[in-house]
């Protein structure tokens, strides 16, 4: 179901929707499923290949049970995309991703219609209309970038995978994956079309590049290849980055325009990208290959698992943060902010596994600033390093300083 690079480029500028349906559909069968969610203790399957999405009344609890509601087409005998081939509030083309965290709104990315669909209410018929699109400005329209494919903005969306809610702060979340990134709406939009508020894996809202700009084969912290699906909670937000084989980790949500997360997953850093680490690599407990879909549990922090100690006044007042507890031997040691506890599943799906997080791996400070180092600035692109025009390109006192054998990591 990912996107090629050949529908990227050609932004399925054909309105002909033959042979976007599979085969017949019945009630209760399913062509390739890609999300799911449990809204008010009822079970939503987005049945993608059949271009709807299927409700149960419950969890089901018998083999082959039958749903009880579908959206994206008039009934469950139906699977043409677009609902009889005509793009409005209740039709549906190829869906991904579905959320809610309120069991009342429904947020289901409509892939290749290029938008978000929002319910305000909990859908009561088959075929219930949406209230409002992300991603287009009008119900009845469906192309990339809003048929400049080139012309991204940030009101437009190219072949969305996934879409999270939080429904405290209001926020929405969108994977952009045709744009290469995620978009962030501060509050929940009321109408359809409002552009977004933030963009993270792209330096502004009109770059769309992989990489930000840097191509497909060079990983970078600023940018994203495919991204898939984001999740978030009291610890951060996490985001599949799928085409760099990695999940990118910011502490707290983005507030600022291609702001730079803080970890990366999967990779040991932020430049690298191969699948499993290297070029047919064996996957092991710290890598990923191709991951697609996340979901994150976050547990509240129990009393017994607080720092012991006994406070120690602070007498600078210029450092908030800081905090001192004193051991039994009367040591002073700086108290570490109490982490949440969380599960954090990726599905990876290269490796044909699911695998789980219950901690982040923070680099120790010692280590992280042997790692520092500045980036190398060329002034010219087409200049050989070693082929500076400066010949005296080294100092000769600062040769002095470098022990021998020994040079910066990179």
């Amino acid at each position: 179901m990912t996107t090629t690079l050949d529908e990227m480029t050609s932004g399925l500028g054909d309105e002909d929707l033959d042979g976007f349906t599979i085969s017949k559909s019945e009630e209760d069968t399913l062509s390739q499923p890609a999300g799911l969610q449990v809204i008010d203790g009822k079970l939503y399957v987005v049945d993608s290949g059949n271009h709807r999405i299927l409700r149960w009344s419950g969890i089901p609890s018998d083999d082959g049970e039958a749903p009880s509601l579908v959206l994206g087409q008039d009934n469950l005998d139906d699977n043409e995309a677009n609902r009889r081939g005509f793009v409005g509030s209740g039709s549906l083309f190829f869906p991904m991703g579905i959320f809610s965290s309120d069991d009342q709104h429904i947020f289901v990315a409509d892939k290749d219609n290029h938008r978000v669909l929002v319910w305000n209410k909990i859908p009561f018929s088959d075929g219930w209309n949406a209230d409002v699109s992300l991603g287009q400005g009008g119900m009845d329209e469906r192309w990339p970038n809003r048929g400049e494919f080139d012309n991204v903005g940030a009101d437009t969306l190219s072949f969305p995978m996934g879409v999270f809610f939080d429904a405290e702060s209001e926020k929405v979340f969108v994977v952009d994956q045709g744009n290469n990134r995620v978009l962030i709406w501060n509050k929940l939009p009321r109408e359809t079309g409002v552009a977004a508020d933030v963009v993270i894996g792209q330096k502004d809202f009109f770059s769309r590049e992989p990489n930000s700009g840097k191509g497909y084969k060079r990983a970078c912290q600023e940018g994203m290849y495919f991204p898939t699906d984001v999740v978030c909670g009291e610890m951060g937000m996490f985001v599949s980055d799928t085409g760099n084989n990695r999940v990118l980790y910011w502490k707290e949500v983005p507030t600022e325009n291609g702001q730079l997360p803080d970890l990366v997953l999967g990779q040991t850093n932020f430049n690298d990208n191969k699948a499993n680490r290297v070029v047919e690599g064996e996957a092991s407990a710290s890598t990923l290959d191709d991951p697609f879909g996340l979901f994150l549990i976050e547990e509240e922090e129990e009393e017994d698992d607080a720092p012991r100690g006994i406070p120690m006044p602070d007498d600078d007042d210029d450092d908030e943060d800081a905090s001192l507890v004193a051991t039994e031997d009367g040591e002073e040691i700086e108290e570490e902010e109490p982490q949440p506890k969380f599960k954090l599943f990726i599905a990876d799906r290269g490796n044909s596994r699911v695998v789980v997080w219950d901690e982040l791996p923070h680099p120790k400070e010692e280590e992280k600033d042997e790692e520092e180092f500045e980036e190398l600035q060329v002034d010219d692109e087409n200049l050989l390093i070693g082929d500076d025009e400066d010949d005296d390109f080294f100092d000769e006192d600062e040769e002095d300083e470098v022990p021998p054998g020994e040079l910066p990591s990179t």
